[in-house]
This record gives structure tokens, C-alpha cells and sequence, in this order.
């Protein structure tokens, strides 16, 4: 690996001759990537991903291959959070679901980065109210087309929205969690989705009073 992120394999003499012995159709290298915190400066924008082979065959002509070349979208969302009076709170936390059923259920949480560049499933509040999600994908992976090296039709508009679900999993002091998650919608159109969560106060909870009935004569 280099500077540039760049992956490389190469295989050494032995690995050579190992691949001419077994006479193999074909040699398959599988690698993952994955959006790290540089994503927090490229809301909106392209993140590409493209591999190359070199390679000298038997007639010890040298080639090189390039593979088509895919694109990940990622936004971000910006959650501010108020009271009642639309004082902005610190020290509530969210969460990011794929799905509405996994939000209400406080199941499988996505991980993102903070606004530290720190991978996590938890934003905070901070003094000012608000709390980030970086690195979130909107739309399809979007394939370059290995005929006319362009984006095939049904992808060229990268407007393309996925959309999460926003639940809040610790409200601050004196206030309470908010009953159901929120939709919250990120697309090529509106990479920084914002959405605003107000809280109520906690409802203090009533007295338990026993009445006490007294015996004829006490």
C-alpha cells in the first residue's frame, strides 16, 4: 500500500511458478475497502475505486488491465437537539438504523464517524446542540459501464436518496426520550440531511397516596 491508497499484490517468482504448474483458468484477488474519516470532507462527492493487473505473459509481452471503476456516495446528517423552549441541549445521544423496525427494537445500530473522525454508533450533543453522523452512503454503488466508459442510464443521477432511521437512546437530564425514531433522508441533492429533535421535560411522577380509613372508635 502506498500514499495514494493504493493496494498492491505481486506475486514473487515461486508464486509464478506455483500458478504455471496448476495451470489454473484464472487467479481471483479478493480485497475489502472500507470509508474511513476522510469521508467528513467529501460530503456529496465521488469516492472512487478502481483496480489495475500488469502483467507479462508467455511470450513475455508485457499488458496492463484496468477494471471499471466504482463510485460510493456518502453524506452526512446533522441532528440538533432543543427543549421545549428551543434551548439547544447537550448530551443526548442518537443512533442511525437501516430500518424503522430495527430503531424501534434499539437493534443492529449503523457505524459512522463522529465529528472527531472517530467510527461510531453514538453521536453526542455537544454545548451547541448539535451532533454529527460523517461518512453515511446514500443511492447505488455506481458502476462504470466497461463498454462506453460511462454511467449506465438508470445511475447518472446521483440524487439517488437512502433514507435511515434516527432514534435517540439517552436524553440529557430533567428530559425525556423521544417516543417514536425519526426518518432522515440523504441524497445527492441534500448530502447534509439536518433534522431537529425537541425534547419535553420529564413528567414528574405523581405521589402514590394511600388513604388510610380508620377503624369505628379510633
Amino acid at each position: 500500500a502506498g500514499n495514494s491508497n493504493t493496494l498492491t499484490v505481486e506475486f514473487t517468482d515461486t508464486g509464478r511458478q506455483t500458478l504455471a504448474t496448476v495451470k489454473a483458468a484464472r487467479v481471483l484477488i479478493t480485497y475489502t475497502a472500507s470509508v474511513n474519516s476522510t469521508a467528513n470532507d467529501s460530503i456529496g462527492q465521488a469516492i472512487p475505486n478502481q483496480a489495475s493487473l500488469d502483467f507479462v505473459n508467455q511470450l513475455g509481452v508485457e499488458s496492463k488491465t484496468d477494471s471499471n471503476t466504482v463510485e460510493v456516495h456518502t453524506g452526512a446528517v446533522e441532528v440538533t437537539k432543543t427543549g421545549s423552549n428551543d434551548d439547544k441541549l447537550a448530551g443526548a445521544e442518537f443512533q442511525l438504523y437501516k430500518s424503522e423496525s430495527d430503531a424501534e427494537a434499539a437493534k443492529n445500530p449503523l457505524q459512522f464517524f463522529d465529528a472527531q473522525g472517530n467510527r461510531t454508533a453514538t453521536a453526542v450533543t455537544g454545548k451547541d446542540g448539535k451532533a454529527y453522523f460523517y461518512g453515511v452512503p446514500y443511492g447505488p454503488v455506481i458502476t462504470e459501464s466497461s463498454s462506453d466508459k460511462g454511467y449506465p442510464a438508470e445511475s447518472k443521477d446521483q440524487a439517488n436518496a437512502t433514507t435511515y432511521y434516527l432514534a435517540e437512546t439517552k436524553a440529557p437530564d430533567g428530559y425525556d426520550l423521544i417516543q417514536n425514531s425519526v426518518a432522515v433522508t440523504v441524497s445527492g441533492t441534500t448530502a447534509l440531511a439536518t433534522v431537529t429533535v425537541k425534547d419535553n421535560p420529564e413528567t414528574p411522577e405523581k405521589p402514590n397516596i394511600e388513604k388510610s380509613v380508620g377503624k369505628p372508635g379510633n
